[in-house]
């Protein structure tokens, strides 16, 4: 089976999600993330273009 989980902001897949997908990943399905938003307008400090990669990183390794 392959599936395909769509979530709005970085980090609502891992944190709403996470361990279904980690679950079905073991038992050798498929999962493909999709963030729609880019998480740069989550921080009050870190500048929106160093949030983008931050929150990329932080993505491919939830996922990988």
């Amino acid at each position: 089976m392959n599936v395909l989980a769509v979530g709005c902001h970085p980090d609502d897949l891992e944190i709403g999600c996470g361990g279904t997908l980690a679950k079905l990943a073991s038992q050798g399905h498929g999962i493909t993330m999709v963030h729609v938003a880019n998480g740069d307008k989550g921080h009050k400090v870190i500048a929106p273009a160093d949030l983008i990669k931050l929150r990329e990183q932080e993505a491919w390794n939830a996922g990988g």
